[in-house]
């Protein structure tokens, strides 16, 4: 049997053959692999490419009133892609913070809205405006603004993104005067009485109907009808 030497020892010439065309393969698929290597490397990094927008959203709003005063919590969420700051916070346009601001209780803000407070995306975050119903801006003008409807106050956030986002914020609705009802509340008593009216009537033309059949049924059997 033919024998040749490799790596110092004597191995079948098959098994030589077969360590000669692996080793043949490993060579050609380095060759190859070092061009893709290197073009690779010198690629940009595409995701620098995606852009990056933000994007502020103010999710659940609620009011209460103590005597003169209103507290307003706000719940914001980030639902950008990109991380940001509540740089100020707006009240019809004026930081809260002026200091020309006049009132029993001038406003205040506590929460996450300093720009110290990093707002991560897909995080909520809250905040609370404290303030009276006789505040003016430092222009002397009510904080609160009345409109047909009801009376209402503009909170804006501006980011460190250099975006703003405004909250419209409802602090009551216009009704009649304290001795009588809103329309909404009038409507909705009026639907409770006749329903409550009414249901006895309906319930009663009801439970007369299974009388009559019954009646009817005994008429097959050959007896008398009564009503």
């Amino acid at each position: 049997m033919a024998q040749v030497i490799f790596w110092g020892g004597f191995v079948d010439k098959r098994v030589g053959r077969y360590i000669v065309t692996a080793l043949a393969i490993i060579a050609v698929v380095e060759l190859c692999s070092l061009p893709i290597i290197y073009f690779m490397a010198g690629m940009p990094d595409y995701s620098q490419l995606i852009p990056r927008f933000e994007r502020v959203e103010v999710k659940v709003v609620s009011v209460t009133k103590s005597t003169h005063t209103y507290f307003v919590i706000i719940n914001f969420f980030n639902t950008g892609l990109t991380n940001t700051s509540i740089e100020s916070l707006l009240l019809n346009g004026v930081p809260y913070d002026d200091s020309g601001w006049t009132g029993a209780v001038k406003p205040v803000v506590f929460g996450d809205i300093t720009p110290e407070t990093v707002l991560k995306v897909g995080s909520s975050y809250c905040t609370m405006v404290i303030f009276s119903d006789d505040c003016k801006d430092p222009r002397g003008k009510g904080l609160i603004v009345a409109v047909e409807n009801g009376h209402y106050v503009n909170i804006g956030f501006h980011t460190t993104g250099g975006k703003d986002y405004d909250a419209f914020v409802i602090l009551s609705w216009n009704c009649y005067p304290e001795t009588s009802l809103c329309p909404a509340s009038t409507l909705a008593i009026a639907i409770m009485v006749v329903i409550a009216f009414g249901a006895p009537f309906i319930l009663g033309k009801r439970r007369a109907r299974p009388s009559l059949v019954k009646s009817v049924e005994k008429t097959k059997h050959g007896r008398e009808l009564t009503l």
